[in-house]
């Protein structure tokens, strides 16, 4: 089962109760899977990342915790981290312009109410969730993947490989039928053989895209001029 997982992120323990039950009270009536993570220190949610940066769909940032919320979802950033969404939770308004230079979804005010709250993650589900999926067929049935669990695909043998955070999926066919039904935007086709996940991007080495997880992914010849552009562009904001 693919679930739309939130972490929510707040030194007030009283706020972080309230923000899961109304998340919770959210997802329940929209009939949506869900996982919900809390966490108390803005370390240990990046540690979370850290060890499997896919993890999370979005995050709820209280702004002013025991690091401050903006400057965390700065270094999340600079680590790479530009799948996620993030939503600033505030009660100082002040941070908002700062606030901005990370490419936040929305700001939410406290206390925050169910109706703006509900319409926050109502647009995160369809536009980056659902949106998102990719349905494989396979014997018996299908299975769904997320974009976002996948770093790089990979044809072999005409064999279709999705490399994923932990192990890997497998259907036969070619990158050449499959394309059609990626999600647009997401992947990058990089050689005749081979696409990235632009998001798992970390940098780049003679050799190719170095990704998050420490691959290093081919550019081909016929590939890289289009490639590059496309990569400089998702990254410095098209």
């Amino acid at each position: 089962m693919v679930l739309y997982r939130v972490a929510i992120c707040d030194d007030e323990k009283i706020f972080l109760a309230k923000m899961q039950n109304l998340v919770q009270e959210i997802l329940n009536e929209l009939g949506i899977e869900y996982q919900i993570d809390t966490f108390s220190t803005a370390k240990a949610l990046m540690q979370t990342l850290e060890a499997d940066p896919s993890r999370y769909q979005i995050l709820l940032l209280d702004i002013l915790m025991d690091q401050n919320g903006v400057q965390f979802a700065k270094e999340l950033r600079e680590k790479g981290h530009h799948e996620v969404g993030i939503v600033f939770v505030t009660s100082a308004k002040e941070y908002s312009l700062e606030g901005y230079s990370v490419f936040p979804i929305h700001y939410l005010t406290k206390p925050v109410q169910k109706k703006q709250l509900a319409e926050v993650l109502i647009k995160d589900y369809r536009q980056n969730f659902r949106a998102k999926k990719i349905v494989l067929p396979m014997s018996g049935g299908c299975q769904i993947l997320l974009a976002d669990d996948i770093y790089y695909i990979e044809l072999l043998n005409r064999t279709v490989i999705f490399h994923l955070a932990k192990g890997h999926v497998s259907i036969p066919g070619t990158l050449k039928r499959l394309e059609p039904r990626l999600p647009e935007g997401v992947f990058l086709r990089c050689h005749k053989s081979f696409a990235v996940n632009i998001n798992k991007i970390q940098g780049l080495s003679p050799d190719g895209f170095r990704l998050l997880s420490g691959v290093t992914v081919p550019i081909g010849r016929v590939y890289r001029q289009e490639s590059l552009q496309q990569m400089i562009a998702h990254f410095h904001g098209g």
